[in-house]
């Protein structure tokens, strides 16, 4: 009875997210409209952050409760997540167009934040709160230069279009929405978790980052059906990027964090980014492809499978 009641929750979950993602994906994309911004950006600065709200409670609780590497694990195999099976599975919906500047400017960028890791481990060093308050701050510059770099050279040309209040509520209803069902389904991944009697670093890379990162992936998915690439795009490197820089960033502050200890998931991050950028970058210009997000997904299941037996 107690599983099947969790499983309620797990599919009220999916459904209140649904309706959030709606929600959020058309009001940010009315917002940035307004502002006169290009879709990426919305994507970026908008979308990701409201969608990575999970990562950031489950991090800080983790944290504080004196569990540091749940929550790094957990960034880790969101960001993994993130670009395997939710860019995999948007681009099998539909394949996702891309400009040039997303392509040769945003993926490249968005992949410099896991070089945090890497100088992290050659250096075999801890996280601490001086670092995580470094990170916090390349973050606020990471936001003014993607500002300021789409709003001097790709202006979006748009009419003038009013944000509203009203507009403004519903943004904040959907994020509200989105993180709502995130946390019902994360009751069914816990409780699946416990039963199942994985370490906690295995639980904060796998099933904990699935759990936390399904508003990423309505939410992308949503803007995919949209015709709404660079926004489902933006919501994905936005997102790895405030997972590192503020998530990671907040956990350390709060708790250090032993980076080596996070080595397979630090060599398998980097291994599928730099898959990303490469189908970004070859095969039809600027397009992800079907077949390219079935070799991302297959990437991701790779990574549960071998996580599994590694750890």
């Amino acid at each position: 009875m107690q599983v099947f009641i969790e499983v309620v929750k797990f599919v009220i979950g999916i459904g209140v997210m649904l309706y959030g993602a709606d929600l959020l994906v058309t009001k940010a994309e009315k917002f940035g409209r307004a502002r006169r911004w290009p879709q990426i950006l919305v994507g970026v600065l908008v979308v990701a952050v409201g969608t990575s709200l999970p990562e950031f409670v489950v991090g800080t609780l983790a944290a504080l409760q004196g569990n540091p590497l749940l929550a790094a694990g957990n960034v880790l195999g969101s960001n993994i997540t993130n670009i395997g099976l939710i860019v995999g599975v948007a681009a099998l919906i539909g394949e996702i167009k891309l400009s040039g500047k997303t392509v040769d400017y945003d993926i490249p960028l968005s992949i410099l934040p896991l070089g945090v890791f890497v100088f992290g481990y050659i250096l075999n060093s801890t996280a601490t709160s001086l670092f995580g308050a470094a990170l916090l701050l390349t973050y606020i510059g990471y936001l003014a230069l993607t500002a300021r770099e789409y709003e001097k050279k790709d202006p979006m040309p748009v009419r003038k279009i009013r944000f509203t209040a009203v507009d403004l509520l519903l943004l904040l209803l959907g994020i509200g929405l989105l993180v709502g069902g995130g946390e019902l389904t994360l009751i069914f991944v816990k409780t699946l978790a416990v039963h199942i009697g994985f370490s906690n670093l295995v639980i904060g890379a796998t099933l904990l980052a699935f759990g936390t990162s399904l508003p990423e992936l309505v939410a992308t998915v949503a803007a995919v059906v949209k015709k709404k690439g660079q926004i489902a795009v933006g919501n994905v490197l936005g997102s790895n990027v405030f997972n590192i820089l503020v998530v990671f960033a907040t956990t350390s502050i709060i708790s250090p964090v032993e980076i080596p200890k996070l080595l397979f998931e630090i060599m398998f991050l980097g291994i599928i980014s730099a898959a990303f950028l490469f189908v970004a970058k070859t095969g039809k210009k600027h397009v992800i492809s079907r077949v390219e997000g079935a070799f991302l997904c297959a990437l991701y299941v790779g990574y549960i499978v071998t996580i599994l037996i590694v750890r």
